[in-house]
C-alpha cells in the first residue's frame, strides 16, 4: 500500500478539522510537507551520515515468477 502526498493532505484536514476550508490551501499544506520532509532528511543525515540513503540499485525480477526472495545490499538502510 502506498501512501500519497493527496493521502497526507486528507490526513492533515482530517486532524486539523479544516475538511471543509481552504484556510490553508492544498499548495500551502504540500509546502509544509516538503518542508518537513527536508528537515527530516537533514536530521537522518547529521544522526548517520551521508550514507544513509541507497544511491541506487538494480533488481532483475523474472516475469515468470510470482515470488522472490534474497538479501538487501549492505549500504541499504542502517
Amino acid at each position: 500500500m502506498s501512501y500519497t502526498l493527496q493521502d497526507m493532505i486528507t490526513d492533515i484536514r482530517n486532524r486539523a478539522d479544516l475538511n471543509n476550508t481552504q484556510f490553508i490551501t492544498n499548495e500551502e499544506l504540500t509546502s509544509y510537507i516538503n518542508y518537513s520532509l527536508k528537515e527530516l532528511h537533514g536530521l537522518l543525515i547529521n544522526s548517520w551520515g551521508g550514507d544513509y540513503f541507497l544511491d541506487n540499485v538494480e533488481v532483475q525480477v523474472p516475469a515468470t515468477e510470482t515470488a522472490m526472495s534474497g538479501t538487501l545490499p549492505a549500504d541499504c538502510l542502517k
